[in-house]
């Protein structure tokens, strides 16, 4: 990929990414890993509630709700640690998401830069882009390790497109979930949301761009009105 010096990289338009629901599908193997310690209850994770937080902070405490629904206290800490090793095991063989591998590729022969925009911790995603062979394929990964408020706010979206050396303007995202489509939203950015098998049941904003899988990297750059540089 043809390198780009700074002048060149502040007009160019560059690609952002969501990682959880989005590069791959860790949204649903979290909700399955909860339902599960709900269901031990004989209750079901309420989805309503749940998408509260996909794709944003702390909004939602699936733990203390289900400690609300009973009437005995519980043992916090060795429910969670079975939860995170059932989210782990869930989530150790998945796969790109459609059209991921592509965008990457397109964009890497393009000497288009790619971002990574997500809340999560670069504990949790960088094991995840290695494993996948892809952690190279980024000029910028903003994580919730930075000091920037969670999605919906902007800022995550803001700092990645000041890292990519561009402008909102030029800068396209994909996102899985209404929380992170209103984020790069209010930043500026175009955003094509690509729901998943969990937040495909909620409700995106009126007239956001909807896929069943990644587009073309050519389809992205339309909304921008950009073009794939030639030669």
């Amino acid at each position: 990929m043809t390198s780009l010096t700074p002048q060149i990289a502040k007009f160019a338009p560059a690609v952002i990414l969501d990682f959880d629901g989005t590069v791959i599908d860790t949204e649903s193997a979290e909700y399955v890993s909860w339902n599960e310690i709900y269901e031990e209850f004989g209750l079901t994770l309420p989805f309503d509630r749940w998408s509260e937080a996909v794709g944003a902070g702390d909004v939602f405490d699936p733990m203390a709700y289900l400690q609300s629904q009973l009437t005995h206290p519980l043992d916090r800490e060795a429910l969670l640690e079975r939860r995170r090793a059932r989210d782990r095991e869930l989530s150790a063989s998945l796969p790109l998401r459609p059209g991921i591998a592509e965008i990457i590729r397109s964009a890497h022969e393009a000497a288009i830069p790619l971002a990574l925009a997500t809340n999560s911790r670069r504990r949790w995603v960088l094991p995840h882009l290695e494993r996948l062979g892809i952690r190279g394929a980024f000029t910028a990964v903003v994580t919730g390790d930075d000091p920037v408020r969670p999605k919906p706010e902007p800022d995550i979206y803001l700092l990645a497109v000041e890292r990519v050396g561009t402008r909102s303007s030029r800068a396209v995202a994909v996102e899985d979930s209404p929380n992170g489509y209103t984020a790069a939203a209010r930043a500026g950015v175009a955003c094509v949301a690509v729901p998943n098998a969990v937040t495909t049941r909620m409700a995106f904003p009126k007239g956001a761009p909807i896929e069943m899988s990644v587009p073309p990297l050519e389809r992205l750059l339309a909304l921008i009105g950009a073009t794939i540089p030639k030669g």
